[in-house]
């Protein structure tokens, strides 16, 4: 990192030092070095009086240097000079600035150090060039209003050290301190700051690009702890060298109380929704498990009276054990799905690459010998393959392939049609038929258990299936939705959460 010179402390040269014994140091420094006599002409000079001012020594040793100094400054550079000659006692050391006129006519800001020569008829000199910070430090002047009445805290830094130039009045409503405190302080140690980096990776990211950000956690001066959102930007002069870091601040301590408060809230309530769920799921587990053995009994008793005693029965009475034998095998079966639904909850999902194409195929060939004769139209597009849990996904298109078949049933020209689209780069797949369809305005009721959007007149089933679809979709990170219209069919279409490498 590039330092300025300490300009705070008296020259390198000693009064009791030649030109000579010094000349080496002296051609070496960047800064403008040199020697000028009691009336006004410079003697010595090192090569940097060229680089910046854009004159030859010779130029600039032909004349008494007063002639390039601006009008205005001439009066006070006469009096430090002279005074520099013939110092008072206990000021061997001056310091003044002026503006002094370059080659191009254009006029620098220098700021000068100056100690009287052994012999008492002359000065050495070191001056270095603060035209950009000047115009930073008048910038900041000409905005102070603006900085003042900022709701950020705004303090700028010395880029070697860190240490404070700059603090305003927010700075001091948020830490406490005032300006007088504060400037010439470092400012991480004040602040006691808690950096997400070390404050060397910090500056030197803020120097390579520019500028950074993070949170920060500080102390005020009771030592409260804050937490800012902080932005560091470099100041560059126009040679590109960093002169200066502006540091905004702004307070968002409440903000992350609240925000941890929220997580904290999240996550208790997220903890009392998995042991309600995993309490429901035990209940229905139970349940259904109890209901199998008197359900059976039911079906296994109407059995027998129907074929011991179908004699004494009229056909009213027939028709009546009929129902209730229908009824008692639907409740069985609605049983047997709320096994299958609650054993999902619990099954950890097994991620493998599976071959959804595949998947797709067996289960249809499954659908097709149940159908016996009936003739199904299951179209299977080629789809991209997938990391998950091959028996799960098989029991997701068993569930909407056999939707769509049931929906479908009646129609001459019946159709279910399995495949996959891509959608802002991600796989999608869906399964679509040309059957009923349903009002887009009960898409929401599709996917909750025992929600059907049809009566059981018209279409058997209990609403656990798409339920069954939505926990393993969700489980492997996806979603699942649909699309529809009354008479015009309908889509389901599903996500595996970036799971897909298609």
């Amino acid at each position: 990192m590039q330092t300025l010179p300490d300009l705070s402390a008296p020259p390198a040269v000693k009064p009791t030092q030649t030109w000579a014994e010094v000349e080496n140091f002296f051609d070496l420094s960047l800064d403008m070095v040199g020697i000028a006599d009691a009336a006004g002409y410079f003697k010595r000079l090192n090569p940097s009086w060229s680089v910046v001012l854009g004159w030859s020594q010779e130029e600039l040793m032909a004349r008494p240097h007063f002639e390039l100094v601006h009008p205005d400054d001439r009066a006070t550079t006469v009096a430090a000079l002279a005074a520099a000659v013939a110092p008072a006692p206990g000021a061997e050391v001056h310091h003044f600035t002026n503006r002094y006129r370059c080659s191009d006519g254009e006029y620098r800001n220098l700021e000068w150090r100056t100690t009287p020569v052994e012999s008492g008829d002359g000065v050495y000199l070191v001056a270095r060039d603060v035209t950009e910070l000047t115009k930073i430090q008048d910038d900041l002047r000409e905005k102070a209003a603006l900085v003042q009445i900022s709701h950020d805290a705004m303090l700028v830094v010395d880029p070697a050290d860190t240490r404070i130039r700059t603090w305003n009045q927010a700075a001091t409503d948020l830490y406490g301190y005032c300006a007088e405190e504060a400037i010439g302080k470092i400012a991480h140690d004040l602040l006691r700051s808690a950096m997400p980096e070390s404050l060397e990776e910090i500056l030197a990211q803020t120097l390579n690009r520019g500028h950074w950000d993070g949170r920060l956690r500080q102390r005020t001066k009771t030592g409260a702890e804050v937490t800012v959102d902080s932005r560091w930007a470099a100041q560059r002069d126009r040679s590109g060298t960093v002169i200066a870091i502006l540091k905004t601040n702004r307070d968002i301590t409440a903000r992350v109380i609240a925000e941890e408060k929220l997580q904290t809230a999240f996550d208790s309530l997220e903890e009392r929704v998995r042991e309600r769920t995993a309490d429901l799921e035990a209940f229905t587990y139970t349940v259904s498990h109890d209901l199998r053995t008197p359900i059976r009994a039911i079906i296994g008793f109407v059995n027998v009276l129907v074929e011991d005693s179908a004699e004494q029965l009229d056909a009213n009475a027939l028709d009546a054990v009929g129902e209730i034998r229908d009824g008692a095998v639907r409740l069985g079966k609605l049983v047997d799905d709320l096994l299958a639904f609650s054993r999902l909850g619990k099954r950890e999902i097994k991620r493998q690459a599976v071959d959804m194409t595949g998947v797709a195929k067996q289960v249809k060939t499954l659908l097709e010998q149940a159908a016996g004769e009936t003739i199904l139209q299951i179209d299977i597009q080629p789809m991209p393959s997938c990391m998950g849990d091959s028996a799960l996904l098989e029991l997701v298109y068993l569930n909407l392939i056999s939707n769509g078949i049931k929906f479908t049933a009646g129609r001459t020209d019946a159709r279910v049609e399995v495949g996959a689209e891509t959608r802002n780069g991600s796989t999608v797949y869906f399964v679509r038929d040309n059957g009923v369809g349903f009002d887009m305005a009960y898409a929401g009721q599709l996917f909750g258990v025992f929600q059907r959007l049809h009566s059981l007149s018209e279409f058997d089933g209990n609403g656990v299936g798409l339920a069954s679809v939505k926990r393993i979709v969700t489980g492997h990170g996806g979603r699942v939705w649909a699309e529809s219209a009354l008479g015009h069919g309908a889509t389901f279409f599903f996500t595996l959460g970036g799971a897909s490498d298609g």
